[in-house]
């Protein structure tokens, strides 16, 4: 069914080299996104400058009872947290231009592609499945460029600072905090497995049920003429249904690893904090120390918790470029066309010519006869043919052959003893005049629809 194309068979790639094919998207603003990754990953460093401002504070100023000491102290936190919030600020704006022009270009690029594109593409693919890539991929997109991309790696160095600083301070405290490492390293491998395939399943049934939302509102008549209502609105309430139950499953998986992620670096800061007491207590360790340890672990308790909503963005936005290159991978029409074979006549020298054309749709089975087969016509040059059958008999399809709605499967056909597949297709449509049965009306006036045929026409004509 058109209805599940695009989501009934993902192919699997791992979130890196899924998100690499965005590359060449990136490339032009890779400047001031480097810049702003930059920012933030000195931004974050000054935040590990305040756990050793403390340490200088208690084991100084407090310890000493030197008022002006802890007015210097205070003074330099403040400025240290301000910097910090306003590199995160430069941050912010350094990436929201370049990012959504970004997304414009991409979406341009899809439009631009999808209008290339063959129509027994179309015919394969629900409408809905190509609008939600054009929109909610594309945002999942620009989100994960604009937030988890950048704070990946920030909170990557700021963890790896954030350890030398702790094992430089106490060595045997920071390996009680480096310890629950190895099982969160495991935990969020096998996270990253189960939420791809539930990640994909959620936007592929986000696309049908666009589709079904498309089809209500465009065919409204029909489902009113019919008294279908009722029965659209159960199969709507029915994908809801299939959605809302993916998105829980997505929300117990990413609460799961959440509460492991955020419970093992706190029962490591408890128990640094219960040994680093007693160290303070027996006088092996100063108390200044102690505090500038723990702000430091409390200052990298974001970084790491942080981590399970950065792989969940990372997952959605790895399966979102994938569904994003399932359409742009697809071959052009223009890829189709075959070399001239035949030399050019004058125009309305030989007419239109069917030579032993057999046609069958593309996703048909083997063992399906063709729609159309052993099809020889020959309609000269002023001659008018009217075409007479049973429904589904083939009418339709043959006229789609002659502008190459379709393409034929065996034979050819030839206009003024030209095969059209050695035309290029803006010059062979530009001869073929078509008149649909099922007329679509674009949101526009009536005029501008009457003049998509004919776009340079003036108002008299």
């Amino acid at each position: 069914p058109r209805a599940q194309e695009g989501g009934s068979a993902p192919r699997h790639r791992s979130t890196t080299r899924s998100l690499l094919r965005l590359w060449p998207y990136v490339r032009p603003v890779r400047a001031r996104l480097f810049t702003a990754a930059g920012v933030a990953v000195v931004a974050s460093c000054l935040g590990l400058v305040i756990p050793l401002v403390l340490k200088w504070m208690v084991d100084g100023p407090i310890t000493d009872r030197d008022p002006g000491g802890v007015w210097l102290g205070g003074a330099l936190l403040l400025a240290l947290g301000t910097a910090e919030a306003g590199l995160f600020g430069l941050r912010r704006w350094l990436v929201g231009r370049p990012l959504a022009s970004v997304e414009a270009a991409m979406r341009a690029d899809l439009y631009r592609h999808l209008q290339r594109l063959p129509v027994s593409f179309h015919d394969r693919w629900a409408s809905g499945q190509l609008l939600s890539r054009a929109t909610t991929d594309l945002m999942l997109l620009r989100m994960f460029l604009a937030f988890p991309l950048t704070f990946l790696v920030v909170n990557g160095v700021t963890v790896l600072a954030g350890f030398a600083i702790l094992l430089s301070q106490e060595w045997t405290l920071g390996l009680v905090l480096v310890v629950p490492a190895v099982p969160l390293v495991i935990l969020c491998s096998f996270f990253e497995t189960r939420y791809a395939a539930v990640a994909r399943t959620a936007q592929d049934q986000t696309g049908d049920l666009t589709t079904v939302v498309e089809e209500g509102v465009l065919g409204v008549r029909i489902v009113k003429g019919f008294g279908r209502h009722r029965s659209q609105a159960r199969a709507f309430r029915a994908l809801s249904e299939q959605v809302r139950s993916t998105e829980l499953h997505k929300a117990r998986l990413l609460a799961a690893l959440w509460a492991l992620i955020m419970t093992l670096p706190e029962l490591a800061i408890g128990a640094a904090l219960v040994l680093g007491t007693v160290r303070v207590a027996d006088g092996d360790l100063s108390a200044g120390t102690l505090v500038a340890f723990l702000s430091t672990a409390l200052t990298l308790r974001w970084p790491v918790e942080s981590l399970g909503f950065l792989l969940a963005m990372s997952q959605d936005a790895a399966t979102a470029t994938d569904r994003y290159f399932d359409v742009m991978d697809a071959v052009p029409a223009a890829a189709r066309d075959r070399p001239r074979t035949a030399p050019p006549r004058r125009r309305g020298e030989d007419g239109l010519r069917f030579e032993g054309v057999e046609f069958r749709y593309p996703d048909a089975p083997p063992e399906e006869p063709p729609v159309l087969r052993g099809v020889d016509l020959h309609i000269r040059p002023g001659e008018t043919m009217a075409l007479v059958g049973a429904t589904g008999s083939g009418k339709t399809t043959l006229t789609a052959l002659v502008p190459r709605f379709q393409e034929v499967t065996r034979g050819r056909i030839t206009l003024d003893g030209r095969d059209i597949t050695a035309l290029p297709r803006e010059e062979l449509r530009a001869l073929v005049a078509v008149a649909f049965e099922e007329p679509t009306l674009f949101s526009a006036t009536a005029g501008e629809n009457v003049l998509m045929g004919a776009p340079h026409a003036g108002r008299e004509d």
